[in-house]
């Protein structure tokens, strides 16, 4: 469990870095109303359904006003 805090906690902050310090990538992309983050622990019997979810939310992905973020962790 501190393994998959960590490693997404150190994910975020090296995400969100990359857009919060650097003023020319903030420039250049645009603000987003909505960001929704969904971390999937699929370190179990149930990393399959994992696998369907993230093809659900590739259907409608991120849109104009909507930043979709997934961060995915597999069993295998």
């Amino acid at each position: 469990m501190k393994t998959t805090l960590s490693g997404f906690i150190l994910t975020s902050v090296i995400f969100l870095s990359t857009f919060t310090f650097n003023p020319k990538a903030s420039a250049a992309v645009k603000e987003k109303e909505w960001t929704f983050l969904v971390f999937i622990n699929g370190h179990n019997n149930l990393s399959s359904f994992g696998h369907m979810n993230i093809k659900d939310m590739e259907k409608t992905g991120s849109t104009a006003d909507l930043n979709l973020v997934v961060e995915w962790g597999k069993s295998d």
